[in-house]
């Protein structure tokens, strides 16, 4: 399936992640972790984040489809217990 014009960075995703881990006690771990990322392959169409793109098929020259930024960012924070 193509990409929309202008949504080529659907096609790709490269990520630079950075995690700290933090041993609170011998059971206790906390850890961070943060990615900057830039495409868009593993983004799914379930938030309705559409927009309407130039085509020759569609209603008055215009198809509906996914639209995502190109470079964005993810933050996690996780506390886990082993016992």
């Amino acid at each position: 399936m193509a990409t929309p014009p202008g949504q080529e960075h659907r096609a790709y995703l490269k990520d630079l992640a950075l995690s700290l881990r933090f041993d609170i006690t011998e059971n206790w771990i906390f850890k961070v972790e943060g990615h900057k990322m830039r495409g868009g392959a593993i983004m799914l169409n379930s938030d309705g984040n559409t927009a309407f793109y130039s085509s020759s098929f569609g209603v008055n020259g215009q198809i509906e489809g996914p639209s995502y930024t190109k470079d964005w960012e993810l933050y996690t924070a996780k506390v886990s217990y082993s016992f």
